[in-house]
């Protein structure tokens, strides 16, 4: 066989000409980056969980990169706390106009009587980051143990062996957890088909130290980062 120099010129042309006829076009795997329509539609219904492609997660709970630190306990705890839903946002006790004093209180139970505030409890596992949060009729341990229950629901959910159940020192929520902690006990006593836990404690909050109940204020600041995402995207559309 000759060289393809010494071919003729339409013989040349013959061998390279290509097909230039329909090819199947090519196949590209979607960006896994980037959500489909229905995951936008789904996920805009209650922005939960946070996703960082998503505007409103970004303008209402973004935050920089934590820090991570050691020194975890070996033994999971959940934290439990109160908070309140008002016209202006998500706020603790201490951000309320009203003064912790008796007067202070009898006002704040007017304004819940009336609807103007809405008082919630706050369950949060530090270990497995799992958040319960509910809206309560009244403050510390009621009668009913309608926020105990709450609570020894909460930690049988978890499945926890071992267990310590933290919050400030405010005395009716250490009411409220005392009377959780004895359901959670009488639970296990009567040998509940859920009641694994084996060692249940208690633990306060350091006085005057708001880092030392940290991973509870992570919560309420989650709670408000929703609040502050849906009322975002709402006014966006609107």
């Amino acid at each position: 066989m000759a060289p393809i120099g010494d071919q003729p010129e339409e013989e040349q042309d013959a061998e390279i000409e290509e097909d230039v006829g329909d090819v199947e076009p090519l196949k590209k795997a979607r960006d896994p980056k980037l959500p489909s329509a229905a995951d936008i539609a789904e996920h805009e219904l209650t922005h939960i969980p946070y996703r960082d492609w998503c505007k409103w997660c970004n303008l209402g709970r973004g935050r920089g990169i934590p820090h991570r630190h050691g020194g975890d306990s070996a033994v999971p705890i959940v934290g439990i706390d109160y908070f309140f839903i008002t016209s202006e946002g998500v706020k603790r006790r201490k951000e309320l106009e009203f003064e912790e004093n008796s007067s202070g209180e009898t006002a704040l139970l007017a304004a819940r009587s009336s609807g103007e505030i809405i008082k919630c409890l706050l369950i949060r596992c530090f270990q497995t980051k799992n958040l319960f949060t509910y809206c309560i009729p009244v403050k510390g341990a009621d009668e009913e143990d309608y926020s105990a229950g709450l609570v020894s629901s909460a930690v049988f959910w978890l499945g926890h062996l071992e267990l310590i159940l933290k919050g400030d020192n405010e005395k009716a929520l250490q009411a409220m957890i005392d009377r959780a902690m004895r359901l959670i006990r009488t639970r296990v006593a009567e040998g509940s088909s859920d009641a694994s836990l084996r060692r249940l404690t208690k633990e306060t909050s350091a006085p005057y130290d708001s880092q030392s109940n940290g991973g509870t204020e992570v919560g309420v600041m989650l709670i408000r980062g929703i609040f502050r995402t849906l009322k975002l995207r709402t006014e966006g559309h609107l």
